[in-house]
């Protein structure tokens, strides 16, 4: 085995990982911003009570890209050893850029526009993560 074949998917792991820290950046700054908010209207600030619809959409952004996290790498690592790093690189690359358009459709979401803006975010995720799973299945089922 060549580490040098997994320079790729290694990529891929760092710019997810670095995706999930922007987005628990985002998740404090629009915090700070409600909290901001409600200390000028004199009210007390629950930030676990908080009826602001924009530090729930951070939260979710934030929250999502967690529950997907053990998912997606445990099988872009799986699909790189046993099928292709290649094609895992390119399977990865494509599953963390459509993470990360997930905050913009939320955004599109907000602004009045049906649920399809998520979708166009997600299904390509659930697609990459079911594809990278059947391919490792059947390529075990080969050996």
């Amino acid at each position: 085995v060549d580490l040098a074949d997994f320079k790729g998917p290694a990529a891929v792991t760092l710019a997810y990982l670095t995706l999930y820290y922007v987005f628990i950046l985002n998740v404090l700054k629009t915090k700070n911003a409600a909290a901001r908010e409600a200390k000028a209207k004199d009210k007390a600030f629950d930030r676990y009570n908080c009826a602001t619809k924009d530090l729930l959409r951070a939260d979710r952004i934030q929250l999502n890209t967690l529950e997907q996290m053990p998912p997606f790498l445990a099988l872009l690592w799986l699909y790189a050893l046993f099928v292709s790093p290649f094609q895992a690189t390119i399977l990865g690359s494509i599953y963390t850029l459509s993470r990360g358009y997930y905050p913009i459709a939320f955004a599109i979401l907000k602004r009045g526009h049906t649920a399809f803006s998520v979708l166009y975010s997600t299904v390509p995720q659930y697609a990459i993560i079911f594809w990278m799973a059947g391919s490792i299945f059947y390529t075990i089922l080969s050996l």
